[in-house]
């Protein structure tokens, strides 16, 4: 009975509330990028970042192309949500709704993690958040999800590349001077092949991904800056959030790379040079000055002084203006 209820609550929440004109909260995939061979296995976990502003429903509801990839699980452990309302897969549409109890959650936070297969050999999967997903908050029951700012998933799909193995053939057995012409022009033909494959490899190969950390520090407190936007300038266009930590990770390949910070509505922008790091990932710290400038500090104290001037000078207005009606009504003697 108790699931019911709160089944109905969250399900009321969902459908009836309208979307603020100022929403602030967005949902993601991460990875939100990737590229997977046919028949392999891979998972997606769905995030939620509602900034500041406290929540407490959240509903995501996912489209997927059902000719491309397969439905697997959907996989609740360490979500933030305690109460569900729907968690379900069916007709190319994934359904996660549910809930926490008053006083709600804020920030980046994990709703579930789904697996997909890939059926096919070619083509980008895309996933989507539809209009009927929401993020409602805890006072006041607004729907402050930002659809158009949230994040789509984009996942290319290649086919298992299998080289078949040459066929040997029975030959007449060679004179010395043949044998010795043959082995001349066999290394030869190698060389010229080893460079052909070299230069295929070189045009058809993806290049290689490398695990990267990207940290965003205070740089006056050095602790971590917790929900700060990373977006990384390069051809797959990746953006995430930072975590807790301050951190976001992910896999590009080698380069120099635009990374753009965006944090308390400023934006900064650095660069970083992605190399093949040894045994592990490489990391990055983005500090962010948080320090006030003089015109922004003293500006409130500057309006403060000119208001107090200008009563000053009204009410000296107004008591001249006062002691110049005093005299002109003085008796006649």
């Amino acid at each position: 009975m108790k699931q019911i209820f709160v089944f109905s609550i969250i399900t009321l929440s969902l459908v009836f509330l309208p979307q603020l004109a100022n929403a602030a909260a967005t949902l993601y995939f991460s990875p939100s990028t990737g590229s997977y061979t046919i028949n392999n296995t891979f998972s997606v976990t769905v995030m939620v970042n509602t900034g500041t502003e406290a929540v407490n429903v959240v509903g995501a509801y996912i489209t997927y192309p059902q000719d491309k990839l397969e439905f697997l699980s959907i996989d609740t452990t360490g979500s933030i949500l305690t109460m569900w309302a729907e968690n379900k897969a069916e007709g190319g549409k994934i359904s996660l709704s549910g809930g926490v109890p008053s006083p709600g959650f804020s920030g980046s936070k994990k709703i579930a993690t789904i697996r997909f297969k890939a059926k096919a050999s070619s083509g980008t999967a895309n996933l989507i958040f539809n209009s009927d997903s929401a993020v409602i908050t805890n006072s006041g029951n607004q729907n402050i999800l930002n659809l158009t700012s949230s994040g789509q998933g984009s996942y290319t799909l290649k086919a298992v590349v299998v080289t078949p193995p040459e066929e040997e053939e029975e030959e007449e057995q060679p004179s010395q001077q043949e044998e010795e012409n043959t082995v001349v022009e066999s290394e030869q033909e190698e060389s010229t092949t080893t460079e052909q494959e070299e230069t295929i490899e070189e045009e058809t190969l993806p290049p290689v991904n490398y695990g990267i950390q990207i940290t965003v520090l205070n740089a006056n407190s050095k602790k971590p800056v917790y929900g700060a936007k990373i977006s990384i300038l390069n051809e797959t266009g990746f953006s995430n959030f930072t975590d807790q930590e301050g951190k976001v990770t992910t896999e590009i390949p080698r380069g120099q790379y635009e990374v753009s910070v965006e944090y308390a509505d400023k934006t900064s922008k650095y660069y970083i040079d992605v190399t093949e790091a040894d045994g592990g990932i490489q990391e990055f710290e983005i500090p962010l000055d948080f320090s006030v400038s003089p015109f922004e500090k003293y500006l409130p104290l500057t309006i403060i002084i000119t208001s107090a001037l200008i009563i000053i000078t009204l009410l000296s207005l107004i008591i001249a203006n006062i002691a110049g009606k005093s005299k002109k009504l003085q008796p006649i003697v």
